[in-house]
């Protein structure tokens, strides 16, 4: 199996990939969280109005 060079600071293990996977799944649900909370709070918003 043919592995790349590693990046500085030495070799990337499955746990550091898992890790970073984690904190990306992490973001995005934040992310669509944070949309959905906008824009539920914007739609409540335009309802009131007459």
């Amino acid at each position: 199996m043919l592995v790349s060079n590693p990046p500085k600071g030495g070799t990337r293990t499955a746990a550091d990939a898992v890790g970073v996977g984690r904190r990306e799944a992490f973001g995005v649900r934040q992310l669509a969280a944070a949309l959905f909370l906008c824009a539920n709070n914007v739609s409540v918003l335009i309802s009131r109005h007459p």
